[in-house]
């Protein structure tokens, strides 16, 4: 091996490192903000409004102040970015996937994981 394929392996490895490390940073992202909208109740409410409902909308209908609508949007684009909601005409209109999130039947690991 000469110098130049010793570097491009280093940079390689370093790549892989650095896409790793921002796979987990995000992994964290989305199961913190699932966690916010389960607290909020936003699939509940979501499910309640018949399944479609703007970012407006869902302020109203979680009795939060408007002061606190665009953290909302935020958060509902984060969960469409994440693929536990649909997002339609501008991210304006949210369309709630899975409408049993938020309820008691068991997660999906449990039965694929067992008693691990």
């Amino acid at each position: 091996m000469d110098a130049s394929s010793n570097s491009d392996l280093a940079a390689d490895e370093l790549l892989r490192a650095q896409a790793e490390l921002w796979n987990h940073i995000f992994a964290y992202t989305k199961s913190m903000s699932l966690r916010c909208a389960v607290e909020l109740g936003i699939p509940d409410a979501v499910h309640r409004r018949g399944g479609a409902v703007t970012v407006p909308e869902l302020v109203a209908e979680l009795a939060l102040p408007r002061s606190r609508e665009p953290f909302l949007r935020r958060l509902m684009r984060l969960l469409a970015h994440g693929g536990l909601f649909d997002a339609a005409a501008g991210l304006e209109e949210i369309i709630h996937r899975t409408h049993r999130l938020a309820r008691s039947s068991p997660p999906a690991t449990s039965a694929r994981w067992g008693n691990v």
